[in-house]
């Protein structure tokens, strides 16, 4: 399933492209976007919100040093951050990028969503994942796509969501984002579904160690329009 044109017509209220006067600081390009893509693209244009590890180490060491991440918490044990695409990696902003680009925190949630959005359009896809030929008693769940850089990232476009509770029919999602390419979700409701989904996360969740992308084995459930850490006594 493709959502076409989902998100076209949302606009944000910063635009970084038409400062108010001279130029702005996010239109000026960096070396490793020359090197990497042979093309001149603006910061502006290549700052996204990302879904992360409230445990990842990085933000513990980062914590002693003068430039400190921009975190949001999102939920229990998770964080979103904002990464500057540089490529092949998003490089982490912290406060000295935003003193750099002359942002402020709001303005940085508004320029990153706002790309954000701009990626999504007509391009994300849900695909069935079904185990049932393996598993006995398995029941199809399911994945999201965008482009294995900000799949995850998609648990912040509350439109996406708004279309995935129509076409479960419900309000109460279940997600699971075991690394920075996966994510999947199942209705709470239909609970063949859950228990299939939530161990098959664990276990992309290990084996996604080896390469350095995991980011919690936890689930999350999306109740309105908030996201809460699963508790079995939910």
């Amino acid at each position: 399933m493709n959502f076409l044109n989902l998100f076209g017509r949302k606009k944000e209220a910063v635009d970084p492209d038409q400062p108010d006067v001279g130029a702005s600081p996010l239109e000026q390009t960096t070396e490793a976007f020359v090197k990497e893509r042979k093309e001149t693209i603006s910061i502006g244009k290549s700052i996204f919100p990302l879904v992360r590890s409230a445990k990842d180490p990085r933000f513990s060491k980062n914590r002693m040093t003068s430039n400190v991440f921009i975190t949001d918490e999102l939920a229990e044990g998770i964080v979103m951050v904002y990464g500057l695409d540089i490529g092949d990696n998003f490089e982490i902003i912290n406060e000295n990028h935003c003193e750099r680009f002359r942002l402020d925190k709001e303005e940085l949630f508004s320029i990153a969503k706002r790309n954000l959005l701009n990626k999504t359009s007509g391009n994300i896809d849900i695909e069935q994942v079904d185990f049932s030929e393996n598993i006995e008693g398995a029941q199809p769940f399911y994945r999201a796509r965008l482009d294995n850089n900000l799949d995850t990232s998609l648990m912040l476009v509350d439109e996406f969501w708004e279309h995935v509770s129509k076409m479960l029919k419900t309000d109460l999602i279940a997600v699971n984002l075991p690394a920075k390419n996966l994510l999947y979700f199942a209705s709470l409701e239909q609970m063949f579904s859950f228990r299939t989904m939530r161990p098959v996360s664990g276990k992309m969740y290990e084996v996604s160690k080896k390469d350095g992308i995991e980011i919690t084995p936890d689930t999350y459930i999306r109740k309105n329009g908030k996201w809460v850490l699963f508790s079995d006594k939910y």
